[in-house]
């Protein structure tokens, strides 16, 4: 196993908690490697292996209230975010800022609100919601 200690505590949390067992050696291999990292961030234009059972899709109409289901969930004002886009990726930014420009293109991102419970995921085929609940098993 690689030593992924160089991978920002944000991006191993949510390596760790949201995506499935079975690529989170992978994609912390990825994030943890500068050149590698490029391979990691081409995979959010489809759709990550992320646990569906932790996803909540949001549709097309219900973006315009995204910041406000995710504040309601614990958000918090300034979110890490990885993205393609290099004016976002691996920085802070205001949930308020990053969401309306991620939602008014065609920008794909990963926007941590809380670490490791927590994240709201474009990609070009669709926006989801990934929220822990402690009480409730994952698969």
């Amino acid at each position: 196993m690689s030593d992924f200690e160089t991978v920002h505590e944000e991006e191993k949390a949510f390596v760790k908690r949201f995506i499935a067992a079975n690529r989170q050696d992978r994609y912390l291999l990825f994030l943890s490697q500068e050149k590698m990292r490029g391979k990691f961030l081409s995979e959010l234009y489809h759709r990550l292996a992320f646990r569906d059972s932790l996803a909540t899709r949001v549709l097309p109409r219900d973006q315009t209230v995204v910041e406000q289901r995710l504040l309601a969930l614990g958000s918090r004002a300034e979110v890490y975010v990885l993205s393609p886009a290099h004016r976002l990726d691996q920085q802070w930014h205001s949930l308020t800022d990053v969401l309306d420009d991620i939602l008014s293109t065609s920008t794909e991102a990963i926007v941590c609100c809380l670490r490791g419970e927590l994240a709201f995921y474009k990609s070009e085929n669709g926006a989801y919601i990934l929220h822990y609940h402690p009480n409730k098993p994952t698969v």
